[in-house]
């Protein structure tokens, strides 16, 4: 009876692979006969016990479990044959296992799909090569229209689906299966000596898209300083040693990417595990917003434009962890800074970030907007109005000027090549060169600016103040050459060395506004009507000046005052309460209000 049993058994089986077409797996040492699957993870697991390698096998997908598009490689990526990558993709289907598919080697006037997009689904049978020796990638290839496997002909015909696809306005985003994986370290290089991914931590993630926590981090070796990593925290390095905490990762299927702008960061980054040089883990960026930074450092000293490129990437969409270098907010009784800031920040939290006291602020008097970040300045008798505020709150992106006092205790020190050091080289030199902000939300971008126009002999036209997040080089245009009075670019900011007022920087200038500022733009300011307003000092011969003046928060206005008025008025004095005549030039206060005089 037992035997019967077992014989028919064995009969029922041998049904059922009949009528499905499907050949179970029968190993022979290290070989195997099954050369049909019906998911990714069969393929792999198989593939194992047959030298990671599997050749002229069908892999056949049906609506229970369809293969989603998670990349298009459009472009070439520099540790991958270009007659391999360029054109291919990648697939990953319900068993959440992944497989590169490639065109390469493909049958003579045969080609794949080509309308294929991420979040594509794709049906049918494809009949190829499984290799996992391109630099241990799990890699299919060498495709066939048709073949005969076991007697029964098989045809690589696939059906696209394009209903998962982010449409094409971008109100509907792709829709395509994401790994989340804890830390770098499960799938760094981790990997046994024979890199199998069957066994290796990071095996079930390769060629699929996965997100995963870290620190953004430029290669420490010198001579691979364009080479970026993901690590895993503020302390891990880049090099050699800390291998098994980084992943090597590129932007090459995206154009416009600036890595620069990211390192330092901490954040969730995502994008398509695959190999480098067999035992190197690799991560390649897919899309614009692929790191959601939760913690950054923003320095002074940081390239123009780095806080509005990670806002419109979508690095910034949530509140961050921010820390700031912004040196010198503290100057001498009276004299005004400025300030602009890509976040709210009130006076307590300014006081508890930076030690000293925010204690005054005014900024531009405006009459109407004209764009989104453009307002319209109110000019009175040549003066551009600001006006001082009861509410010392700094609201993100408005350029301000401003007055501390008290002792400044972080952001004390400049250290020379700020800007091409990592937050923590910085920090090891001078631990309080960070001030700690808290979490705020980064959104405004680009930073506020005030146009205003007056005619006389120095400004001749349309000026501008503007916040600027990050610094501005001192140069003409996109060229390296120093500012020219014949060049378009007039900028002029505010020194308070010997009072308030702006500076002209003349011919062969070479110095740089520092961010978290305001600074002026003259375009039509030149050095002969500079000096013919008011010679420069033989001290400093760029010391002629235009000064700056800030109205009371309880004036409606300078524009209330006719200048007709204002000359009946009472006695005029200086910013020290000496009585000055009519040829005085600066800020004058006449009634307890302050006027700027030309």
């Amino acid at each position: 009876m037992k035997s019967l049993i077992l014989s028919r058994l064995w009969m029922l089986i041998s049904i059922i692979i009949l009528t499905t077409g499907q050949a179970w797996a029968l190993t022979t040492g290290s070989t195997t006969t099954q050369r049909v699957f019906t998911s990714i993870e069969q393929i792999r697991d198989v593939a194992q016990s047959n030298n990671q390698k599997h050749q002229d096998v069908v892999i056949q997908f049906d609506a229970t479990n369809p293969a989603i598009v998670v990349a298009v490689m459009k472009h070439a990526d520099p540790d991958i044959k270009d007659e391999k990558f360029i054109n291919s993709f990648f697939i990953v289907d319900n068993s959440k296992y992944g497989l590169w598919v490639s065109p390469y080697n493909i049958d003579k006037g045969f080609s794949l799909p080509s309308d294929l997009a991420v979040g594509s689904k794709i049906t049918g049978s494809i009949i190829g090569d499984y290799n996992e020796g391109e630099s241990g990638m799990v890699y299919f290839g060498a495709i066939h229209k048709t073949k005969d496997i076991d007697g029964t002909t098989y045809k690589t015909s696939l059906t696209v689906y394009h209903s998962g696809e982010a449409s094409a306005d971008g109100t509907k985003p792709a829709v395509y299966p994401v790994t989340e994986v804890k830390d770098v370290n499960t799938i760094a290089n981790t990997n046994p000596a024979d890199g199998n991914p069957a066994t290796a931590s990071y095996g079930k993630y390769l060629n699929t898209i996965i997100k995963v926590p870290g620190t953004i981090k430029k290669a420490s070796n010198k001579d691979n300083n364009t080479e970026f990593y993901l690590v895993q925290d503020e302390k891990t390095g880049t090099s050699e040693d800390d291998m098994s905490n980084r992943i090597y990762f590129n932007s090459s299927q995206l154009d416009g990417i600036n890595l620069n702008d990211y390192v330092g960061t901490s954040g969730t980054f995502e994008g398509i595990l695959v190999k480098r040089n067999q035992s190197e883990s690799k991560l390649i960026v897919l899309k614009g917003d692929f790191f959601k930074v939760n913690k950054i450092y923003l320095d002074e000293n940081d390239a123009e434009g780095r806080v509005e490129y990670l806002v419109q990437q979508g690095a910034l969409q949530d509140k961050v962890d921010v820390y700031v270098h912004r040196t010198n907010l503290v100057n001498k009784v009276g004299a005004w800074n400025t300030i602009c800031l890509p976040f709210d920040l009130t006076k307590e939290d300014f006081k508890t970030a930076f030690g000293c006291e925010l204690t005054a602020l005014a900024k531009p008097t405006t009459t109407s907007s004209e764009t989104a970040q453009q307002l319209v300045g109110q000019i009175n008798n040549g003066v551009l109005a600001f006006t001082k505020l009861t509410d010392l709150t700094i609201k993100a992106g408005v350029p301000y000027l401003m007055q501390a006092s008290g002792t400044q205790t972080a952001c004390l020190k400049t250290i020379p090549g700020a800007e091409n050091m990592e937050p923590e080289a910085l920090m090891g030199e001078e631990s309080t060169y960070y001030a700690h902000i808290g979490e705020k939300l980064i959104s405004v971008v680009p930073p506020y600016e005030v146009k205003a126009s007056y005619n006389d002999k120095i400004v001749n036209g349309e000026f501008y103040y503007r916040g600027l997040y990050g610094r501005k080089k001192y140069i003409d245009g996109s060229t390296s050459t120093p500012i020219s009075d014949g060049g378009s670019q007039k900028y002029q900011y505010i020194s308070t060395a010997a009072g308030n007022y702006l500076k002209y920087l003349p011919d062969g200038s070479t110095l740089q506004f520092n961010g978290m500022r305001a600074y002026f733009y003259f375009p039509n300011w030149n050095a002969a009507n500079n000096n013919a307003a008011q010679a420069a000092s033989k001290n400093n011969n760029t010391n002629a000046k235009i000064h700056v003046a800030v109205m009371a928060a309880s004036t409606t206005g300078i524009s209330n005052i006719s200048a007709e008025e204002a000359s009946k008025q009472a006695e005029v004095y200086n910013l020290s309460g000496q009585r000055v005549d009519a040829s005085y030039k600066g800020i004058v206060v006449r009634n307890g209000r302050k006027y700027l005089r030309k």
